[in-house]
């Protein structure tokens, strides 16, 4: 089996590039019903996008490590 970088196996890296990729579609969820209220908590939406960029450069990472983007 297959082991990545930081000795995971493959599966398991591939399991975790889903759940993040999972993870940056709640976050755009999210993000979309929170900008849709006409009181947005400017903060809660600075952290979200936030942690969704931070999500999407780990998608980003992984994709690289493995060979599929």
């Amino acid at each position: 089996m297959a082991t990545g970088p930081d000795g995971t196996s493959q599966q398991d890296q591939f399991d975790r590039l889903a759940e993040l990729q999972e993870r940056h579609r709640r976050l755009d969820r999210q993000i979309e019903q929170l900008q849709s209220r006409p009181d947005i908590d400017d903060l809660v939406l600075h952290r979200l996008k936030k942690e969704k960029l931070l999500a999407k450069d780990q998608i980003v990472m992984l994709q690289s490590q493995l060979g599929t983007h």
